[in-house]
């Protein structure tokens, strides 16, 4: 699923700021 959330969430944002805060969200949940 984090790949899908890469490409969907830096195209809403427009910023690779989101996709780095996801990325370190989903590593600080698992």
């Amino acid at each position: 699923m984090s790949a899908i959330m890469d490409i969907f969430y830096p195209r809403l944002t427009g910023t690779q700021r989101e996709t780095n805060r996801i990325a370190v969200y989903l590593k600080e949940k698992k």
